[in-house]
């Protein structure tokens, strides 16, 4: 035993082992999780007594080391990194909320197009092991409820520097209008038949679909990519009336908002209408999509826009059906009327 200390030998193997752990972690170490590291480490003393040992140098808390909330030991050394609660008032919110913010903020600045809620959540949580799950849950609410003006959400549930935005706006005021080209349109093309196939097929949706595209209704409410039927079937014990069944595809993400235009104009002779857009367009604009075809009624599918062989058609909402004006239906289907065998 020693003399000067009063210490045994493991109680001061584990008070070493305790302030070297403790030394390597900024936010400092929760009292359970430096039990179970000490453990390990030293496998030949018992953990009554580790935790008799963790005690005593708890009651004689050496100067460089202090808890910053009940049960957290910490050097410090790391105090600068987040305010010291004596100075803080009663009412704020614990230290490991800033120490959990100011690493939120460190990750959020570091991802360009901003990092989601649950991302968040796992890497603080991989980060500061020692910090309940609940605080760091807490610390994110209190940031998206006291939210600095540099972040913002792009999308619900993702947070984003606002830099990055302003870099964006800045791009797109400065950038050359690029022009359409044949090539592109060929592309588009070349997705009509299978999204035609995939309506009738897999979403059935349609009992009969077909490609259109181009000018074939011939006026500015434009022509629909891929129009389709849904007729009874002989099967039916009840006969639904016939609906008619419109779709807008595009592969160009610059186009999406003149392609939810045409869906809504889609809606004058069909009974509902589709806007199909690449899956590899941006959250954000996926996220505005979502809630413009959830208010018109437009169904919304997500497809792979460089893979005309296998796009992946995917369903993200149905369309509600509605009545469209019947003048505009037997004008519009009478000029392609040769095309469904009518």
């Amino acid at each position: 035993m020693s003399r000067k200390t009063g210490f045994t030998a493991n109680t001061q193997k584990v008070i070493s082992k305790a302030k070297e752990l403790i030394n390597h972690e900024q936010a400092g170490i929760r009292y359970s999780s430096l039990v179970r590291m000490i453990s390990d480490a030293l496998p030949d003393i018992p953990v009554a007594g580790i935790v008799n040992a963790l005690t005593q140098f708890k009651r004689q808390l050496p100067k460089d080391y202090y808890l910053p909330v009940r049960g957290i030991y910490r050097n410090v050394s790391f105090k600068s990194e987040a305010d010291s609660l004596a100075d803080r008032p009663a009412n704020s919110p614990p230290v490991s909320y800033h120490v959990v913010l100011t690493k939120a903020k460190q990750l959020i600045d570091a991802a360009p197009a901003g990092k989601r809620y649950s991302e968040l959540v796992r890497e603080l949580s991989a980060f500061f092991p020692q910090i309940r799950p609940k605080t760091i849950e807490g610390a994110l609410h209190t940031l998206r409820e006291q939210l600095p003006d540099t972040y913002y959400l792009p999308v619900r549930g993702v947070y984003r520097n606002t830099k990055f935005r302003d870099a964006e706006e800045l791009a797109a005021r400065t950038s050359p209008i690029r022009p359409s080209t044949s090539i592109q349109k060929t592309k588009e093309e070349a997705f009509y038949k299978a999204f035609a196939d995939w309506l009738v097929n897999e979403l059935e949706e349609a009992t009969q679909a077909i490609p259109l595209g181009g000018k074939r209704f011939k006026d500015k409410w434009g022509t629909p990519d891929v129009i389709a039927v849904r007729e009874p079937k002989r099967s039916d014990l009840i006969r639904p009336p016939t609906e008619i069944i419109s779709a807008e595809l595009k592969i160009d993400v610059m186009d999406l908002i003149t392609a939810f235009g045409q869906c809504c104009s889609y809606k004058l002779f069909s009974h509902k209408s589709y806007l199909v857009v690449p899956r590899s367009a941006s959250d954000e604009d996926k996220s505005c999509l979502d809630s413009l075809t959830r208010i018109f009624g437009i169904g919304l599918i997500f497809f792979s826009s460089d893979r005309p062989s296998q796009p992946q058609f995917e369903i993200r909402s149905r369309a509600s059906r509605e009545e469209p004006d019947m003048f505009y239906v037997n004008k519009y289907l009478l000029l392609i009327k040769d095309r469904f065998g009518w």
